[in-house]
């Protein structure tokens, strides 16, 4: 009996609860319906007399308490959405002015900007390296080396260009104040930051003395020189802050004291300018919404809820939320509250069965996701990806349906004639959104996300196939350098399976050792004479379809199969080198490597087993893989250094390099990247940024090697520069082993080869 009332109580509940929603299963549809059509007979006379009417006036209390809590729910999402712009917005400015502190303090506590500043005033010296770029990127566009005693200027610049203007007419009378924020004298270097009027508008600036690191250089304290940099706060440049940041309409206002911005002080403590931006008000739109209409229909269907909810609580309560806790659980992901796959196909689904209409997915997967796990912990990742999935929902349009897929997996589905245009759009965001790294309670964590869009109509795909589409598209995004967007094309599919042949072929090729070594001369800058050879990759002969190292290399990386091919090319390096006299073999390390905590003593096993010198093995590392993360590439190449092995920093000059950070770290040898030597005889400007770039590699090490001569005369000017070493066709192409072995027997002294 017990058990024909369970089953009876889990029959009506899902009755009474489908037939209200109008989702009653076919199985149930008849049963149900008379059950429920009975229990409504026999109750009619006690239902209008003693529920009926009172609960009339219950429902119009309710009516009147629902219209009263809108309205404080809609003021409550302004004010909340208000106060989150405002800390938004504030913590643009804030971090304007710490990037500029960071450069500020990273170039006036050095050495060399004692000798050329303030031992031995080297204008040049001071134009090359810090007036030129004030006219480059965005970080500072006006320099100025100070006298704060006479709080005159050195020397000045703006745009890249000198200035005749005097740095306190620049800044409208204000330095002075805000350089007496300064204790004098100065015992210590400090960097101070703030806001100050200019003649090009109200700009960010950060000022320190110039000091040395080191004990042994010669320096007054007592008059030191003020190092001064300002970036201006334009219109276009907040706007942009603003778009980076998500505040709608982030500009700079004259200081009204009326509430409606945030005030910005100058160096006097007194307001300069106001921080304003358009508020969303999410309240009002939600509150607008709802119009008379709703509230008439949502009267009338709560008397008829209420009294099926009236027959039936006694029978399906506890029943009701059990289902809804697993119904919610079914469609819900657990971590983030967003919708899951399943309610992903469920909504696809109902799409398929409307009008036919123009679809987009758009499948986001984190770039450099797992390294916040390992350099953190999990609950870390829980963290990040509760963050992000937050995000999501301010940066897709409305109507956008959002949903996690699992791990680092997002997916937006858009609808409507526009849906490409939204998903693309959406997209954009995301990626710009990710743009900074994340605040995770004291914790950065850099990620970002890489895209793929498929698009069609609703009839005309399945789901799966859709969902296959954008996943082969977010694949492609990852392949051809992460965090960018990549549209679906039928020729990726062919992209993919060219991958998947690339990557049999790479472990069958690691599984027999038969992975081919290629070796490129490195000669001595003055003697031409062979100094070392860069050890490169190469697919095996005979193997067909051929491939070249940028084919299989990033096919390696992305499929996990870069340890091991690292592993062999070492190995074999090592066996191929080991009779050629004090010849050094240069061999790059892959990020993805120099991620692996296993990858140094792996390495050195290796050179040990191999029984060379470990001063004969040289790794090459990029610039990119010690920001992926800095503190363990820093121990890692540490390890390296301490065993003898050398460590070079390769392609310097291709991007943004930090001296200040980059000081931070040893290395042996700096390699000039090939895109400065190409440009050095373009004109005087590519020849300041080229000799500054050797400069700045001469300062961080003992040997400054420079990559791709092609020509004579870049081979010539190069060592005049200061390279000890050179590189590139001019002298040699890679060769094979054998080959190498015979130009070293006839003599050591290169020549160049046009073959």
């Amino acid at each position: 009996m017990g058990g024909g009332f369970s089953d009876l109580l889990t029959v009506c509940s899902i009755g009474c609860r489908e037939a209200a929603t109008g989702q009653v299963s076919s199985s149930y549809a008849h049963p149900v319906a008379s059950m429920v059509a009975a229990i409504m007979r026999n109750t009619l006379f006690r239902f209008v007399s003693f529920v009926a009417f009172p609960l009339l006036a219950a429902l119009f209390g309710v009516y009147l308490m629902t219209f009263d809590l809108l309205d404080r729910v809609s003021v409550d999402a302004n004010k909340a959405d208000r106060d989150r712009s405002a800390q938004l917005a504030q913590s643009v400015i804030v971090m304007v002015q710490s990037r500029l502190k960071s450069m500020v303090e990273d170039n006036s506590l050095w050495d060399d900007a004692v000798r050329n500043t303030s031992i031995a005033f080297d204008k040049d010296w001071v134009e090359d390296t810090w007036g030129v770029l004030s006219g480059v990127g965005s970080n500072y566009d006006y320099f100025a080396l100070v006298d704060r005693s006479r709080l005159e200027a050195l020397t000045s610049y703006t745009g890249g260009v000198e200035t005749m203007v005097s740095v306190d007419q620049y800044f409208n009378g204000q330095l002075g104040l805000f350089l007496d924020k300064f204790p004098a004298p100065l015992a210590d270097h400090m960097t101070l930051s703030g806001l100050i009027k200019s003649e090009k508008g109200i700009a960010a600036i950060a000022a320190a003395p110039i000091m040395p690191t080191s004990s042994d250089v010669a320096f007054d304290p007592g008059r030191p020189l003020m190092f001064v940099m300002a970036k201006t706060l334009s219109p276009d440049y907040v706007a942009e802050l603003g778009q980076q940041h998500v505040v709608d309409g982030l500009t700079l206002v004259p200081p009204v004291v009326d509430g409606s911005a945030i005030l910005l002080q100058g160096p006097d403590d007194q307001p300069i300018a106001g921080l304003q931006w358009t508020d969303r008000k999410p309240g009002d739109v939600a509150f607008a919404s709802v119009s008379g209409k709703t509230y008439m229909s949502l009267g009338f269907l709560s008397l008829v809820i209420a009294g099926t909810i009236g027959l039936c609580w006694w029978l399906f309560d506890h029943i009701a939320e059990r289902e809804a806790a697993s119904r919610h659980a079914a469609y819900h992901d657990p971590l983030t509250g967003l919708k899951n796959r399943a309610a992903l196909a469920e909504a696809f689904s109902r799409l398929q069965e409307k009008q036919n209409e123009p679809i987009a997915l758009a499948y986001a997967d984190l770039d450099g996701f797992k390294d916040v796990n390992d350099t953190y912990d999990h609950q870390a990742g829980d963290d990040l990806i509760r963050l992000i999935a937050s995000g999501m929902s301010h940066l897709a349009c409305k109507g956008a349906f959002i949903s996690r897929l699992g791990g680092d997996e997002f997916v937006a589905m858009f609808t409507g004639g526009n849906a490409l245009g939204q998903a693309e759009l959406f997209s954009q965001r995301l990626i710009g959104s990710l743009k900074d790294p994340i605040d995770l309670n004291g914790r950065f964590a850099k990620v970002g996300a890489s895209v793929g869009i498929a698009s069609g109509e609703t009839r005309a795909m399945t789901f799966a196939e859709a969902m296959r589409q954008a996943d082969v598209a977010m694949y492609e995004a990852k392949r051809t350098g992460k965090n960018r967007i990549c549209f679906y094309a039928a020729s990726l599919d062919a992209a993919r399976d060219v991958e998947n042949q690339v990557v049999s072929a790479l472990r069958s090729f690691i599984a027999a050792q038969s992975m081919e070594l290629a070796y490129q001369p490195i000669v001595r800058a003055d003697t031409h004479a062979i100094a070392a050879v860069e050890v490169l990759a190469r697919w095996p002969k005979g193997s067909v379809p051929f491939f070249t190292p940028d084919q299989f290399i990033p096919i390696a990386e992305r499929n996990g199969l870069m340890d091991e091919l690292g592993e062999l090319i070492l190995s074999t390096a090592c066996t191929e080198i080991a009779s050629w006299g004090d010849i050094r073999a240069s061999i790059n390390m892959s990020p993805v490597q120099l991620r692996n905590p296993a990858t140094v003593p792996r390495a050195l096993d290796i050179i040990r087993r191999s029984g060379i010198d470990p001063r004969r093995i040289e790794f090459e590392i990029t610039e990119n893989a010690l920001v992926d993360d800095f503190d363990k590439a820093q121990a890692q190449i540490a390890e390296l250094r301490n065993a003898g092995v050398m460590v070079a920093l390769d392609d310097f000059g291709s991007g943004y390099s930090s001296v200040g950070y980059l000081r931070k770290m040893s290395f042996d040898r700096i390699k000039i990247d090939r895109s400065i030597v190409s440009q050095i005889f373009e004109g005087k400007r590519e020849q300041a940024i080229a000799h500054g770039t050797i400069v700045m590699a001469n300062g961080m090490a003992a040997e400054v090697t420079a990559e791709g001569i092609e020509t004579s005369e870049q081979a010539s000017i190069l060592r005049l520069a200061g390279c000890n070493e050179l590189q590139g066709y001019f002298f040699h192409r890679p060769l094979p082993a054998a080959d190498l072995r015979l130009l070293m027997g006839a003599g050591s002294r290169c020549v160049r080869k046009t073959g």
